[in-house]
């Protein structure tokens, strides 16, 4: 498996964890559950782990994709965890995780090259 296919994959999977976490739960839910606050941190530190390590060809490709804030998101869950706000990993887990996942889901490996 390409690089590339391997870190997409790694995305989408880490996206069906958040979607798994977040189901059927409001925001008040998340806010009082620390697991699954966890949980959606980790996996976005992992969407954005496995971002971070897409080529640069990939990228370039697919400039829709806000590779920078998503690399951005990883760094503060990584770096300045005390500076994590509730209401915006809230709406990553919500509305751009489906969105990315939705935009990564079709792309097959003829997309995909090291």
């Amino acid at each position: 498996m390409q690089a590339d296919e391997a870190r997409i994959l790694d995305i989408l999977l880490a996206a069906d964890e958040i979607a798994e976490y977040v189901a059927g739960k409001s925001f008040d839910d998340y806010l009082k559950s620390s697991v699954t606050r966890a949980g959606v941190q980790w996996q976005v530190y992992t969407i954005g782990e496995a971002a971070r390590q897409i080529s640069a060809l990939f990228r370039e490709r697919h400039t829709t994709v806000p590779w920078h804030k998503i690399i951005g998101a990883r760094n503060v869950l990584a770096h300045e965890y005390g500076r994590v706000d509730h209401e915006i990993m809230w709406k990553i887990a919500t509305v751009y995780v489906p969105e990315l996942a939705a935009y990564l889901t079709p792309l097959g490996p003829h997309e995909v090259e090291e």
